[in-house]
């Protein structure tokens, strides 16, 4: 198998959930994808998302947990 990078076209909306023991599996995702990433729009649940805010220093469409019905803040 050849190594291959998928160019992304235009702006794109991107959802961000983790438990919260997958939190920092998805923190060091971020981190490394951080330059594409901060191209697009990005959402996320609670916690997750106030956590990517302060790593991304960028603005994360912040919305309340599944349990809480998922709703915006």
């Amino acid at each position: 198998m050849s190594n291959r990078i998928a160019l992304i076209g235009r702006r794109k909306r991107i959802a961000l959930i983790a438990h919260d023991h997958k939190k920092p599996d998805l923190l060091e995702w971020v981190r490394f994808n951080k330059d594409t990433l901060l191209q697009h729009d990005l959402f996320a649940t609670g916690t997750t998302g106030q956590v990517l805010e302060q790593e991304l220093s960028s603005k994360v469409t912040i919305f309340e947990s599944g349990p809480l019905g998922g709703t915006s803040r």
